[in-house]
């Protein structure tokens, strides 16, 4: 789940399907949000969206993340305006409530 999001990076609450690695904080470079340039990441994802994503670095100091791979990305997002849980529709998710349509990466 995203957590918060900075200039170069982003923090990410992670909880894994293995059971023998523990639920911790990790962080998703701007590097690895997509496969070509990203100029800001609230065009790809918003704070409290949950997303899937791949370990690519753990170091001593953190854990990095990566969502540029198809079949990551974001998985459950809320809508920025009434925070109504949004479906996704044709790589748009769209508001049940209030219609709004806001783009993530998927």
């Amino acid at each position: 789940k995203i957590q918060d999001i900075y200039d170069s990076n982003a923090l990410v609450k992670i909880e894994s399907e293995n059971s023998a690695v523990n639920s911790s904080s990790a962080f998703i470079r701007i590097s690895n949000v997509a496969k070509g340039f990203v100029k800001n990441f609230r065009e790809h994802f918003k704070i409290g969206d949950v997303v899937k994503a791949r370990i690519v670095e753990i170091t001593r100091l953190a854990i990095y993340v990566s969502i540029a791979e198809d079949g990551l990305g974001v998985v459950k997002t809320h809508c920025s305006r009434c925070r109504t849980a949004m479906n996704e529709l044709n790589s748009v998710f769209v508001c049940p409530s209030c219609k709004n349509m806001e783009r993530r990466k998927r």
